[in-house]
């Protein structure tokens, strides 16, 4: 009989936390299909060049991974300590098509690079609803954060 019931709580406790485990992959799911999507109408993006000029890849997101300490240092109003969070640092100007606004440390005037600004693409990135949060979860948002949520495409 107290076997059985240690049996039930193994059970309870395996079943806890594959359900836990089920619910964060299902977040991190999520941020993958929104991550995938919030750029598409900008095609390549932002053309990345090297030091003569020429376009060696395109970034739509550029993302970075913070915990809310670190953001709070930096005066931001909203993130709670502990949590971690991802959001791009480069983002489409909101009038100009053709143009980027590089929160991360900009390249060239064309794109409007904006330094290290990292506070500035907080809030840039929360009034776009383009903040992803990770709970505790630090592992899954650093690789959000390096791109784990691209396409193989």
């Amino acid at each position: 009989m107290a076997k059985s019931k240690i049996n039930d709580k193994v059970f309870d406790m395996v079943k806890s936390s594959d359900e836990e485990i089920n619910l964060k992959q299902d977040k991190i799911d999520k941020h993958i299909q929104k991550a995938r999507n919030i750029r598409k109408e900008y095609g390549k993006g932002r053309p990345n060049l090297d030091k003569e000029g020429n376009i060696v890849n395109y970034s739509t997101h550029k993302m970075q991974t913070e915990i809310g300490e670190a953001l709070i240092e930096l005066g931001v109003v909203g993130p709670e300590r502990g949590k971690w969070y991802s959001f791009p640092t480069l983002f489409p100007h909101k009038t100009k098509r053709d143009r980027w606004v590089d929160y991360g440390g900009g390249q060239d005037k064309k794109y409007e690079g904006r330094g290290s600004d990292l506070a500035g693409a907080y809030l840039q990135a929360l009034s776009r609803d383009e903040v992803f949060e990770f709970d505790e979860d630090k592992e899954s948002a650093i690789k959000f954060g390096e791109g784990s949520w691209k396409s193989e495409e």
